[in-house]
């Protein structure tokens, strides 16, 4: 049955090309996950684990990204994108129940991938004709670009995390090579062409919080925190945590400050107004309550202490930045407020400490 299967899938290479044939390698997948099912061949999972590998290699490579992005017509991304989706969904359908662990996580980590690849070429073929100049490069570009890679790198981690074996060095080098061009991107995104500086006069384009700079920062920071949530490895899981917490951090402050400076004043030389201050307080005030309740709720103390950190560094901007523009009796009740918020958080924190430790 592999030898069959092999001989259809040559025939359907003389004979196909472009986004037909990736569809058709899509097909001998659920095909081969089919016939697993129906007579408990285990052996399938080769098949389907090389197949996987080819439809991926030609949705990356050959026609791959350079020709959705700029010469594929809708119609045919969808077709080649959304069928080999749909095929590897299918296929993990047809696996469900069953013991085939390699099968399942190259078909599970290729679904994610995929998926957001061609979300987030759709994405970009929209903003290039709403917007233009995505040829010359721009945050929102850059920022999809590094989703794609970085959707890939986090791709080949999980299945070194979850299988193991003689591929995983391959694997390994995989991940690296696809995460330093994801995060080569994201790091141009986030310098040179960074709307807070100014440097190429890249403007964002869309309404306050949902905008470019949601695609060009939120999208990759989700994109991290997937393969945290994924992967078992402790230190990958902190590290890919701890760069999409950062990324989302940027995100918040890029959106409030879109929010009250609007596109023409970005840039950080216009200085800041005092709400606006203000409203960055509040949010890294909420975000320490959200993950300080978080921790409570699961019981971590890892948690409770990256909360007390946010808390701390939303207190630390009150006494350094934002109480200096405040005169009289206005600054003497915000201290007094914030005094007390610090000992209720205090309170708190001894009540989680007892809590955890009681556990």
């Amino acid at each position: 049955i592999l030898s069959a299967l092999a001989s259809i899938t040559f025939a359907l290479v003389l004979i196909l090309s472009s986004a037909a044939l990736t569809v058709a390698l899509a097909v001998t997948v659920v095909a081969a996950a089919a016939l697993d099912r129906r007579f408990a061949l285990p052996l399938m999972q080769v098949f389907i684990s090389v197949g996987v590998v080819a439809v991926g290699a030609r949705l990356i490579v050959n026609p791959g990204l350079l020709w959705a992005l700029d010469e594929a017509a809708i119609w045919e991304i969808l077709l080649a994108y959304g069928g080999a989706l749909a095929g590897f969904v299918a296929s993990l359908y047809l696996l469900r129940g069953m013991a085939r662990v390699t099968a399942q996580v190259m078909l599970d980590s290729a679904a994610w991938s995929t998926g957001g690849v061609l979300a987030s070429i759709l994405l970009m073929r929209l903003l290039d004709t709403m917007i233009g100049n995505a040829a010359t490069e721009s945050h929102w570009a850059l920022g999809l670009y590094a989703v794609i890679w970085l959707l890939l790198s986090v791709t080949q981690l999980i299945r070194m995390d979850r299988l193991g074996g003689w591929m995983l060095v391959i694997r390994a080098g995989l991940a690296a090579v696809f995460g330093l061009v994801g995060l080569g991107a994201l790091l141009l995104a986030l310098t040179l062409f960074n709307p807070l500086f100014g440097l190429f006069s890249d403007k964002v384009a869309g309404p306050p919080l949902s905008n470019t700079l949601l695609v060009a920062y939120l999208l990759p920071a989700l994109v991290l925190a997937l393969g945290a949530w994924k992967i078992r490895t402790f230190v990958l899981r902190v590290a890919l945590a701890v760069m999409a917490g950062a990324l989302a951090v940027f995100w918040a402050f890029a959106a409030l400050r879109h929010v009250w400076q609007g596109a023409d004043t970005l840039a950080l030389e216009f200085g800041f107004l005092q709400p606006e201050l203000w409203s960055y307080t509040l949010a890294l005030l909420l975000a320490g309550a959200l993950i300080f309740y978080q921790s409570l709720a699961g019981g971590s103390a890892l948690l409770r202490r990256a909360g007390l950190v946010v808390i701390g560094a939303a207190v630390a901007k009150v006494f350094l930045i934002d109480i200096s523009g405040l005169e009289g009796l206005t600054r003497v009740l915000s201290l007094v407020v914030l005094g007390l918020s610090l000992a209720a958080l205090a309170w708190l924190n001894r009540g989680a400490q007892t809590l955890t430790s009681s556990e």
